[in-house]
């Protein structure tokens, strides 16, 4: 029965050599004379379009190898397209930050300062053109609203309530609604234009 010679020419050289080493060329010759020509031709090579191909997808530059800073825009401030909404919203915080500091001084309530801080640094923000003003504004649209609508809900669960509360917390709730809804349209973020060419 004759033996049956493996397609060698598919083998690349180092499989040819180790091939060669581990048959017996005395007992098995044509196979011995097979393996040793396809070792002169170099054994098998991909062929030529497959390696370009490999070659230009590894060297092709990946999402994670591209800088991040290549990749991102930094806002450096930002601009508000309707006036009235940056004057409205203005003078709402500032009422609410005469009413906290008239707290802290007149009834000595130190959880005052939190809310003081917070509506500072929105004012801050709004008046040097902060890139995180509009950042924020909807935190601080977010917090009226939360509370507003938490104040509200303990009020029903409770059963006590009184009509003051009740309207003090839908003004609450309704202001953080009215500047959350049209932040976007009125408040745009302004990149450099180096950031903006590098996208």
């Amino acid at each position: 029965m004759n033996k049956h010679i493996p397609d060698y020419s598919v083998y690349h050289l180092n499989e040819l050599e180790l091939a060669l080493s581990m048959i017996d060329e005395l007992a098995n010759p044509d196979e011995a004379r097979t393996i040793k020509s396809y070792i002169e031709k170099g054994g098998y090579k991909y062929p030529t379009g497959v390696m370009e191909s490999t070659q230009e997808t590894l060297s092709r530059p990946t999402v994670e190898a591209i800088p991040k800073a290549s990749r991102t825009r930094v806002a450096k401030c930002v601009s508000f397209s309707n006036d009235r909404y940056r004057k409205l919203l203005s003078g709402v915080i500032w009422c609410l930050f005469a009413i906290n500091t008239l707290t802290l001084v007149l009834a000595q309530e130190p959880r005052a300062l939190l809310p003081l801080a917070f509506q500072g640094s929105i004012l801050a923000a709004i008046y040097l053109r902060h890139r995180y003003a509009r950042l924020l504004i909807k935190t601080w649209c977010g917090l009226l609203i939360f509370s507003g609508a938490a104040r509200l809900l303990s009020m029903v669960l409770l059963s006590s309530f009184s009509t003051w509360s009740v309207i003090w917390n839908v003004i609450v709730l309704a202001t953080g609604i009215a500047f959350l809804v049209p932040v976007s349209r009125y408040v745009h973020l302004v990149f450099d234009q180096e950031d903006t060419s590098t996208e």
